[in-house]
């Protein structure tokens, strides 16, 4: 049985509407969090993939998530499958998800992320960062978010190994 879900699998199971809007997708040099969590060397790249998330109209969430370009090469030009990241990993690469490890604080929204959301720079928002392992619980992702307060949201942060 799944139990870790995309943030798109989690709207759809709660009867929402969820577009994703992609913002960027490149490679470049990530910020020194990211690499850290990536456990990148100095000069290693990543591949950078920005999105908003819309659920029932509504902007809700803004993410950025950092993968290692030596494993994902090729994810910038073409990063989404029907709206989600996670599905393209496991379509493409053969990567499944299995656990997250996410921290939770309050912050004001900022730039950009504000102006993503429709709130103003000292507009308080969620900051989640999250990061994920694959079944051979090798680090795959680092996403930092900025979620608009007011909307429950369901993580379940484990999946189960399959018998």
């Amino acid at each position: 049985m799944d139990l870790l879900l995309s943030f798109t699998e989690e709207m759809r199971r709660q009867g929402r509407q969820v577009e994703t809007r992609l913002i960027s997708a490149a490679v470049e040099q990530p910020p020194p969090a990211a690499r850290e969590a990536l456990q990148l060397g100095p000069s290693a790249a990543a591949v950078a993939v920005r999105r908003v998330r819309v659920v029932d109209g509504c902007p809700v969430v803004v993410q950025n998530s950092w993968l290692p370009y030596a494993r994902f090469a090729g994810l910038d030009a073409d990063p989404l499958l029907d709206g989600s990241l996670y599905a393209m990993l496991e379509a493409r690469y053969g990567v499944r998800i299995m656990r997250a490890r996410q921290s939770i604080t309050a912050a004001a929204a900022g730039e950009p992320d504000g102006a993503a959301l429709g709130l103003q720079p000292c507009e308080p928002v969620l900051r989640i960062s999250r990061t994920t392992y694959d079944s051979s619980n090798l680090i795959i992702e680092f996403a930092m978010s900025a979620m608009r307060p007011g909307y429950p949201i369901e993580t379940i942060t484990e999946r189960r190994q399959e018998p």
